[in-house]
C-alpha cells in the first residue's frame, strides 16, 4: 500500500474517541452531572447515548450520499460560503438550520400559520439525510388542524 493511500485509510478511519469528545466538551456534553441519584444519572446516559447515535448516524448517512454522489457540500462554513466539504459534521449540518422561525396568528377566531422558507442549502442537506422532501411542509399544521391553545 503506497503512503498516499495509507493516509486516506487512516483519515477515514471510524475514531470512537469523537464519540466521547461530543460527551465531554461537544454538544452532548454530560460533564458536569450535578444528579444525586445513580438511577437519573444512568437514564441522562442513556438520553445522551441515544442523541449520539442521532449525531453519528445523521453524519454517516450524509457522508455516504456525498461520497455515492461524488460531490460537496458548499455553505456550510461561516465567513466561507464558497468552501465544500465531503464531510461535513453533524453539528455544522444542524447549525445550518438555525434562524427558522414558527410564526401563529389569530385573527377573528382564524388560526393560520407561517414558517421560514427553506433555503436552497437546506433543502439539499434533508436530500443527503434521505428524509422526504415535504417533510419541512408537513411541519405547519394543515387548515383542518384545531389549535387547542
Amino acid at each position: 500500500m503506497s503512503l498516499g493511500q495509507s493516509v486516506k485509510y487512516y483519515r477515514e478511519q471510524w475514531r470512537p474517541e469523537r464519540g466521547f469528545h461530543r460527551w465531554k466538551r461537544g454538544e452532548l456534553s454530560a460533564l458536569p452531572i450535578y444528579l444525586k441519584y445513580e438511577a437519573r444519572i444512568r437514564g441522562l446516559m442513556a438520553v445522551l447515548s441515544l442523541g449520539l447515535r442521532v449525531l453519528t448516524l445523521v453524519e454517516f448517512v450524509v457522508r455516504r450520499e456525498l461520497r455515492q454522489r461524488e460531490e460537496k457540500l458548499p455553505g456550510l462554513y461561516e465567513g466561507n460560503p464558497k468552501r465544500a466539504t465531503d464531510r461535513p459534521t453533524t453539528e455544522r449540518l444542524f447549525r445550518a438550520f438555525e434562524g427558522i422561525s414558527l410564526y401563529r396568528s389569530q385573527v377573528s377566531g382564524q388560526v393560520t400559520y407561517q414558517l421560514s422558507p427553506l433555503t436552497d442549502l437546506r433543502q439539499r442537506i434533508l436530500g443527503l439525510m434521505l428524509l422526504p422532501a415535504d417533510l419541512y411542509a408537513r411541519l405547519v399544521p394543515s387548515a383542518g388542524f384545531a389549535d387547542t391553545s
